[in-house]
């Protein structure tokens, strides 16, 4: 999980809008029961609730504007660096480095 948490701090730094809801962000966190990601929102102004959203890994993995975040757009290789890097991420043994 912790993995995970950097790769989603990395993404968020990197201008991930988290599935369209950063402007609404009040928090988020990783489900230790399944590995889940909630995400918690504002809804409403009279007064704001708070609204939580849950995505599954794989939604969060395979999200495209995750992964140009997490590693970028410039190209590596001759090849844009967010593909690159998730081939590399799916052979590495440490994946965040």
């Amino acid at each position: 999980m912790e993995v995970l948490e950097k790769a989603i701090e990395r993404a968020l730094d990197g201008g991930w809008d988290m599935f369209g809801w950063k402007p609404a962000l009040v928090s988020w966190s990783i489900r230790k029961s399944d590995g889940a990601l909630r995400v918690n929102i504002r809804v409403g102004s009279n007064p704001p609730s708070v609204q939580t959203i849950v995505y599954s890994l794989e939604a969060v993995i395979f999200d495209l504007d995750f992964a140009k975040a997490l590693f970028g757009e410039g190209l590596d290789g001759g090849r844009p660096a967010w593909k690159f890097r998730i081939q590399d991420l799916a052979i590495s043994t440490d994946r965040l480095k």
